[in-house]
């Protein structure tokens, strides 16, 4: 089976509000039968710096532009066929990063590839563990909790 590998990167963004810190999620529906919350990421650039990418894909999938990496969290790295015939490889790098300000980008100027994204939101900390629909995204969630709670 031929195989297409896909270098990704993506952020936990978080914000404080009144003393209390939330979580940006995306809630994406893949088919009828597969959907849920998870962070936002995409396809590196050619070109692109891991944390670069995480923060454009940040920024193209939920409007917020003004945010800071604190660290990087974790790579995944996942291997599934799919459909087209082609095995897949995958590793996804994501940060824990910061939103500074509110400002926010107009997403109807960014050229959107097909979008599978029904909502995006903020949730708490413990909320977003709870909805995360994948086991190993929920794990990089409890390190950053970790590393937000030695803040």
């Amino acid at each position: 089976m031929e195989v297409k590998i896909h270098n990704t990167a993506g952020c936990y963004l978080v914000r404080q509000t009144k003393g209390v810190w939330e979580i940006i999620l995306i809630y994406k529906k893949w088919a009828e039968d597969n959907q849920g919350w998870a962070p936002p990421k995409g396809h590196v650039e050619e070109g692109e710096t891991l944390e670069q990418a995480a923060i454009r894909e940040t920024t193209e999938e939920t409007g917020y532009k003004n945010m800071k990496i604190l660290q990087p969290l974790e790579t995944l790295h996942l291997e599934y066929p799919w459909d087209d015939g082609f095995m897949h490889k995958k590793d996804i790098h994501y940060f824990l990063a910061e939103l500074t300000n509110d400002e926010k980008i107009d997403l109807n100027q960014i050229e959107q590839e097909e979008s599978s994204t029904v909502k995006v939101e903020w949730l708490s900390l413990s909320q977003a563990e709870k909805d995360l629909k994948f086991d190993d995204e929920r794990e990089i969630l409890r390190k950053a909790i970790k590393v937000l709670e030695n803040k």
